[in-house]
């Protein structure tokens, strides 16, 4: 659950604006997290004197907490599709300082022309949308993140692990809990995939650590902590975003824009009106019958 923030300025919006707040932290990681171009911001032009400007003035956790109801109520229509316009990508990391900007600078009066007019984060969901984007900035933002260049969410609570396994060669420690199976290891052997799951928090072994505990986000000491289907990268020189990024677009996506809104409905503690409906088993089970017949597996 989110903190409320202590004392609110007079002209603070009401309840429905009220939240989002956790005290600020410093990534302690090296800046840079490899050589290939892949993890670098898409926009040539990068941010301009007046978004770098209002990034330095800003307090973006409180202007978030009392803007963020507003703008789930002036999302644009077309933000809720799957693929978008491509005459003006920005990337996520630019998109997100944009719109981090715009909230400084409109905050409550942000108007859905406003929105629009920021431009697309990528071309196709599987990439990234912007309402994804916007909810990873919130993430990265509440939880002591400069940017959220290495915070990534995922349709899938175990594609995290396997985004990190995929892209490296190293053995994945994952400490405070226990996301797979014996039988899932064997399978992920297969795959070339080494992990080692560790009941509690033990010392850091030799390959790659991995906290549960979002206690541990931006704590150098692990290099990522991963939690409810989110992977928050502490240490970018041992975890590459832009390798994650490409193995979330190849064989996952960004969770969707129903699951997104109704996560940040709850950051500021509106009752969901997005994704509230759930499937019963025979539902289920004909969906997954219907998807084994079209891949040719059943």
């Amino acid at each position: 659950m989110v903190k409320k923030i202590a004392a609110a300025p007079k002209n603070a919006p009401k309840k429905t604006e009220a939240v989002i707040a956790k005290k600020d932290k410093k990534v302690n990681g090296k800046a840079g997290c490899c050589s290939t171009n892949s993890c670098k911001p898409k926009s040539n032009s990068g941010p301009d004197r007046q978004t770098k400007k209002l990034a330095k003035t800003a307090n973006p956790l409180l202007n978030l907490a009392m803007s963020l109801a507003r703008i789930l109520d002036q999302i644009p229509a077309e933000w809720h599709g799957t693929t978008f316009k491509n005459k003006q990508l920005l990337g996520r990391e630019e998109f997100s300082r944009k719109f981090m900007a715009l909230v400084q600078r409109r905050g409550a009066k942000i108007t859905t022309k406003d929105l629009t007019n920021l431009g697309n984060a990528e071309d196709y969901l599987r990439v990234s949308t912007n309402i994804s984007t916007v909810y990873e900035t919130v993430l990265a933002i509440k939880n002591g993140y400069e940017s959220l260049a290495g915070v990534f969410t995922f349709s899938s609570p175990s594609f995290p692990w396997m985004a990190v396994m995929l892209t490296n060669k190293k053995v994945v420690h994952c400490h405070g809990a226990e996301p797979f199976t014996a039988d899932d290891e064997k399978f992920l052997a297969l795959l070339k995939c080494q992990i080692k799951m560790h009941a509690t928090h033990t010392t850091a072994q030799k390959g790659i650590n991995i906290s549960t505990s979002m206690k541990n986000c931006g704590n150098s000491a692990w290099d990522a902590v991963i939690s409810a289907g989110v992977l928050y990268i502490n240490n970018p020189s041992v975890i590459c975003p832009g390798d994650i990024l490409t193995m979330r677009k190849r064989m996952c996506t960004p969770m969707t824009s129903p699951v997104c809104l109704a996560a940040l409905q709850k950051e500021i503690e509106i009752k969901p009106t997005h994704n509230t409906k759930k499937a019963t088993a025979a539902q289920k089970h004909k969906f997954y019958t219907h998807l084994q017949k079209l891949t040719g597996t059943r």
